[in-house]
């Protein structure tokens, strides 16, 4: 006989007035809501599914902004992705692009999920890594904004520990 298996465990994403020890919420940020079925479709999650949001200030050239989605992710991978895809398409809508591809990274903390990151760089001239993380009820992108740029692997075992602060056991 097969014994019980026990379903995976569920998390929640939430925005903590204080992030990475340095990060302060902005006042006025820091939201939540239901998503819609097409969100929920694009993403890949099934049942009852809420965003988050939050933008977040070290120094006034230190930043971060997150987003991202909870529920039952059917694809982690695939809800990764469509993430990406959607940023290509927000960034070349407005003054910036996406260089390269999102490149699979490799942080501590990760083992029950994967994270990718790929760099913005805006008209200005700046750059800004992107990380996307997602496991199977969880997938956040987070922006980093600071000059000179986080390397990738830096910004990807950030987001790793960013991770471990906005994301907490769900019901």
């Amino acid at each position: 006989t097969q014994p019980p298996t026990t379903p995976p465990q569920s998390y929640k994403l939430t925005t903590p007035q204080t992030v990475l020890s340095v990060y302060k919420l902005d006042k006025d940020s820091g939201s939540t809501e239901n998503l819609s079925e097409a969100d929920k479709q694009s993403i890949g999650i099934s049942g009852p599914a809420t965003g988050v949001s939050g933008e977040y200030t070290a120094t006034s050239t230190k930043k971060l902004q997150i987003f991202g989605a909870y529920g039952q992710l059917q694809n982690p991978e695939q809800s990764l992705d469509s993430f990406f895809s959607e940023f290509t398409k927000g960034a070349s809508e407005s003054d910036a692009k996406m260089i390269g591809t999102p490149t699979e990274q490799h942080p501590n903390g990760m083992d029950d999920g994967m994270i990718k990151c790929q760099v913005m760089q805006h008209e200005s001239g700046a750059s800004a890594p992107i990380c996307v993380w997602s496991d199977e009820s969880t997938v956040v992108a987070v922006s980093f904004f600071e000059q000179p740029a986080q390397g990738m692997p830096q910004a990807a075992q950030a987001a790793a520990d960013l991770r471990k602060e906005v994301r907490v056991a769900g019901s």
